[in-house]
């Protein structure tokens, strides 16, 4: 995908989902099932919008707890936030993504991986999600939505469903933003069910759009 400062200076959301699409065409996947962490789950949803084709199914990693988005005043907020202070910011975000035990050595490997993010990038995403209508997007598709999260926001699946028919989620207990960092066992089990669910085997390729600022 390109960097969140060209997508969102571009077009935001719908635009990343046009990366990955590209990268597909790029690397000649005709048919995949898109898997994205965080931001990469709506603009899987936005790839799959775009190329209905190419898509079998979305599954969101630690996303799609609702399908409501922030209005664009809450994002330009935490964009001046970061802008003035990036550690911080940064600090506050890892406390509301990780679980207090989350092991040392990996809270540090995130916060450093997620550091190498510049910051003009992440506020350029920031803005871009800001009056996303994620929930009329999702409501278009004709594909499978799923999702495995952690447990640190609240699911209504129920809810969910009300916009998304065919979407369903696995929780996994005491886990955060990063299942496939904080526990990669139950995170693989996890999705190759979700995959065999959905009638794909796990030797599938699978296209990814991921979020790299969080």
């Amino acid at each position: 995908m390109a960097s969140p400062a060209v997508g969102g200076r571009n077009g935001g959301i719908p635009q990343f989902g046009r990366d990955a699409v590209a990268v597909m065409e790029a690397e000649h996947v005709s048919r995949a099932v898109l898997v994205g962490n965080s931001l990469g789950g709506p603009a899987a949803i936005e790839a799959a919008l775009f190329a209905p084709e190419r898509v079998l199914a979305v599954i969101g990693v630690d996303t799609f707890h609702t399908f409501q988005t922030p209005p664009a005043e809450h994002t330009r907020k935490t964009a001046e936030a970061w802008e003035k202070d990036h550690e911080g910011s940064m600090d506050q975000m890892l406390r509301m993504l990780l679980h207090d035990d989350t092991d040392a050595a990996l809270r540090a490997d995130i916060r450093a991986r997620m550091m190498r993010t510049p910051v003009v990038v992440a506020c350029a995403m920031f803005r871009s999600f800001g009056g996303y209508g994620m929930a009329a997007a999702a409501a278009k598709m004709k594909q499978p939505i799923r999702a495995i999260c952690g447990d640190k926001f609240p699911m209504d699946v129920a809810a969910i469903r009300r916009t998304v028919p065919d979407f369903d989620a696995v929780v996994l207990p005491h886990t955060g933003h990063y299942p496939m960092r904080e526990c990669p066992a139950e995170f693989n089990r996890a999705l190759e069910e979700t995959l065999a669910a959905l009638g794909v085997t796990p030797s599938a390729s699978a296209a990814r759009a991921d979020s790299s600022a969080g």
